[in-house]
């Protein structure tokens, strides 16, 4: 996207957005009051809202990324667990929850949490934790797929899913945003 203000370019505005050159999603902190500084690279982590009669929406959220990308998919992890939402936004990640470590082999990262990862109840809570997981590592390349392990052992979800191939990641998030 590119602003033109009267048919002409403009550059930093007056609170210090660069729009001297085209803007994609990739350059605009979503659902955050803070500012990218120039150079820094962002990243999305979605969380949860509920809306319009009960439907829950994936929403993300923007971070500074630091993280090599080698380390980026644990970084987003690790985001995703210790980022504070407000605005109705919310996780269904229990809290006290944490990585362990993590592995990436043909594809499919392993997520390795602690016991307090298990410490929730409702197939629609562990659609959502899936949801948050998939989406926010949706944007590391390479990644087609997320396997859970809790304290190093191999699980089964609480409500069911299968966890043995791994949780692909969606091509889409929103089929309308994504063409």
């Amino acid at each position: 996207m590119r602003i033109l203000v009267n048919g002409y370019p403009q550059g930093i505005l007056k609170y210090g957005t660069d729009i001297t050159y085209d803007l994609g999603r990739e350059d605009v902190m979503i659902n955050r009051d803070i500012q990218m500084l120039m150079g820094t690279q962002k990243a999305d982590i979605f969380f949860l809202k509920q809306a319009n009669e009960g439907y829950i929406y994936p929403v993300p959220v923007s971070v500074e990324n630091t993280a090599e990308a080698d380390d980026l998919p644990e970084a987003l992890v690790e985001l995703l667990l210790s980022t504070k939402t407000g605005g109705g936004l919310y996780s269904e990640i229990p809290e006290d929850v944490f990585l362990l470590g993590s592995s990436i082999s043909n594809g499919v990262i392993t997520l390795d949490f602690n016991e307090n990862f298990l410490s929730y109840g409702g197939s629609s809570r562990e659609e959502g934790i899936l949801k948050q997981l998939t989406y926010t590592l949706r944007q590391c390349e390479g990644i087609r797929a997320i396997r859970i392990m809790v304290d190093g052992r191999n699980i089964d979800m609480p409500e069911g899913t299968d966890m043995s191939a791994g949780v692909s990641i969606p091509a889409t998030i929103n089929d309308v945003m994504d063409r």
